[in-house]
């Protein structure tokens, strides 16, 4: 004798197919609030099969309650798009020395972002101050030293390394003698043996190349 291993020998479906979707859309409105998985047992309100798959993907029926991955439904913008009239007005309530950065929390002087960088970045609007200005050429010409000059010239260095040494030249030559005198030494006191032999080694390089030029 053969076993049947046949679990439903009567072949009888425990899920009878409802008539239509009228019948399934009755049973839905009993439950507003529920989702498609709720129906087929899988939802967080229920854990019951009240519809099978198939009931439940039927066309035309209508759930209550729906997923929505919208992680922003009511479209709420936290910045409004504002007049460049307004956003003049805004500048105008602070300092007059601040700038672009400033205002969007990025300066020394505030750390709060008040504007956008689209709105700092709007042609017509006026700023107290845009920013620490660039020297002109001749100025940075006459607090440099003739080396530096001369280095520049033959584009040895760049104008940025040209204008740092002659901002710090600048710096010293208003700093008083005694003070000068004292810096010198405790930068000096303050050097490793090692920073001090580069620094042996950097002013051997540059007297040389002083020579050459």
């Amino acid at each position: 004798m053969k076993k049947n291993f046949n679990r439903n020998p009567s072949g009888s479906n425990q899920w009878s197919l409802r008539k239509d979707t009228e019948e399934i859309q009755k049973i839905i409105n009993k439950y507003p609030n529920w989702t498609k998985q709720d129906f087929m047992g899988k939802g967080k309100n229920n854990s019951k099969k009240i519809l099978t798959r198939t009931e439940a993907q039927s066309p035309g029926l209508r759930f209550g309650k729906r997923k929505n991955f919208n992680e922003n439904p009511s479209g709420f913008n936290q910045w409004i798009l504002r007049a460049d009239e307004e956003i003049q007005k805004i500048i105008n309530k602070y300092p007059e020395h601040w700038t672009k950065k400033d205002f969007r929390g990025e300066g020394i002087n505030n750390s709060k972002k008040i504007l956008t960088k689209t709105e700092t970045q709007r042609p017509g609007l006026k700023f107290g101050q845009a920013g620490r200005g660039k020297q002109s050429l001749k100025e940075v010409y006459k607090h440099s030293t003739p080396e530096s000059i001369v280095e520049f010239e033959k584009k040895l260095i760049s104008e940025e390394t040209f204008r740092d040494r002659a901002r710090v030249k600048k710096q010293r030559d208003l700093m008083p003698l005694n003070k000068k005198k004292q810096k010198d030494k405790e930068r000096h006191a303050n050097l490793t043996n090692k920073q001090l032999e580069a620094k042996r080694r950097r002013t051997k390089e540059y007297r040389e190349r002083i020579k050459s030029l």
